[in-house]
């Protein structure tokens, strides 16, 4: 997974703008262009702080919107963030005095940027699944959640297992679960995971039941998935691995 899942989960401020990868060449970081980052305060907070001298700085709410550029020269691609923001009061431990702050939820990217990079191998179909989660996740985690799920149904497609069975002349959808049990007959390593993730997809159908968290288990579970079918590093490695432990020497000595 690309950055680590506290990356992901806090808050950023003007002065620590995140290192987000660029989505288009996966090499290149996003970096702010220079008088795009605009903050403006909330109606209701305006209101508030107005109708009450006492309100404190810190229920303060505001919206961002924020231009960044991939720094990769090949590449230049252009990305816009916006979200949420409140006011903090932080503690500054060496000066031993609090000081007023603002920080910032991104909840849209447009393009998306990539929680995990994704094979250029992988079919089409599960690409756009994913991504789609990848756009909700800041915002809509159970929604998110729900196009992991379906990314499940693709690579279960793309495997070649059934959807539908005949009965009484009528076609019927196999559920998620039972194609899972027959996908596990031939790769029961892959079918487990995927039984994972679906049981968290299965949660995103219910409102308030999914965390960001939960939905980096899933991307974590799924990357592994998508390396075990579409890449096979681990794989490569498990059998080199083997072959070093049962030879007792490396595999490429000089000559």
């Amino acid at each position: 997974m690309i950055n680590t899942r506290e990356f992901w989960l806090s808050p950023f401020s003007r002065n620590t703008i995140p290192n987000w990868s660029c989505p288009k060449c996966n090499e290149g970081i996003l970096v702010p262009i220079k008088n795009c980052f605009i903050v403006h305060e909330e109606g209701t907070s305006i209101l508030e702080s107005t109708n009450y001298p006492d309100f404190p700085h810190e229920n303060k709410r505001f919206r961002y919107s924020l231009t960044l550029r991939c720094n990769n020269n090949a590449c230049k691609e252009l990305v816009i963030s916006c979200g949420s923001g409140y006011g903090v009061i932080e503690y500054n431990t060496e000066l031993k005095k609090g000081f007023y702050d603002e920080k910032f939820i991104p909840e849209y990217f447009s393009p998306t940027v990539l929680l995990f990079i994704i094979p250029k191998s992988c079919p089409n179909r599960i690409t756009e699944q994913i991504i789609s989660s990848f756009k909700l996740f800041f915002v809509d985690p159970s929604a998110s959640a729900n196009y992991v799920r379906k990314a499940v149904e693709e690579i279960l497609t793309n495997e070649r297992v059934k959807r539908y069975t005949i009965s009484k002349r009528k076609r019927i959808r196999i559920s998620l679960n039972y194609r899972i049990v027959a996908f596990q007959k031939n790769k029961p390593d892959v079918a487990r995971k995927l039984l994972a993730v679906k049981w968290i997809g299965n949660e995103g159908s219910h409102i308030g039941n999914i965390s960001k968290n939960d939905v980096l288990d899933a991307y974590e579970i799924l990357e592994s998935i998508l390396d075990d079918l579409y890449v096979g590093y681990k794989k490569l490695v498990d059998r080199k691995i083997e072959k070093i432990i049962k030879s007792k020497k490396p595999l490429h000595p000089s000559s």
